[in-house]
């Protein structure tokens, strides 16, 4: 588990790695968890967010925390590729921040404290889906942040018809397979580039034991 001095490292370099944030009319968060990033978003001016968070009882907790902020709603839906297909999601000991829907791979050498302590069944839904279903206009929301474990890929595909509304992507992906599927760094920006999405940023988060990287990585839609 991270250590305190790596947490403060990374608070100080992805304050700067935010920066495309500023001011931005809003954000679509997936993998909200407690949102913990609701002070860091308002400082930066962002004027409204969409939290998403598939743990329903994290999901309370969020939905505790954001309610003293102006212009910010929580959902809780698990985001996958696909409509109605039930998966198994499985619950992380540091808080749900490792939660996934994938089983850990290299993600134990990495990280050796943290391990699985339950699963819930949950039903996955598209991004796409949600918008329709919670009618959130997606022209107050220039930016996707996705922070969910692995299935980064699974989302991007099943929003593939909206994601040109979107002038930024952040999401976390690696070289290395730290969960059973990860939709691996170059897999992600090849198929990102098919809907003129460059790659403006990134910094590494961690390294396997052969030095391979993972990524915080920011991509801009050139059509903007």
């Amino acid at each position: 588990m991270e250590n305190v001095i790596f947490k403060i490292f990374r608070f100080l370099v992805f304050g700067r790695f935010d920066s495309f944030l500023t001011n931005q009319n809003g954000a679509i968060h997936i993998g909200a968890n407690t949102g913990q990033e609701i002070n860091h978003y308002k400082n930066l001016g962002v004027k409204q967010v969409c939290w998403i968070e598939a743990d329903p009882q994290i999901y309370k907790t969020l939905i505790s925390n954001i309610k003293n902020y102006k212009n910010q709603k929580a959902y809780n839906y698990l985001v996958t590729d696909s409509n109605n297909k039930k998966y198994n999601f499985n619950i992380s000991n540091n808080g749900g921040n490792s939660s996934s829907i994938f089983s850990l791979k290299e993600h134990k050498q990495v990280y050796p404290d943290v391990k699985y302590i339950k699963t819930v069944a949950l039903i996955g839904k598209t991004l796409k889906y949600i918008i329709r279903k919670e009618n959130i206009n997606l022209n107050n929301f220039s930016a996707l942040v996705l922070d969910v474990q692995g299935a980064e890929y699974k989302i991007l595909q099943g929003a593939k018809s909206i994601l040109h509304k979107f002038r930024y992507i952040k999401l976390e992906t690696a070289e290395f397979d730290l969960y059973s599927e990860n939709g691996n760094y170059l897999n992600i920006s090849k198929y990102l580039s098919k809907f003129y999405f460059f790659e403006k940023k990134k910094i590494v988060i961690a390294r396997n034991s052969k030095g391979k990287k993972a990524f915080d990585v920011l991509y801009c839609n050139s059509r903007f």
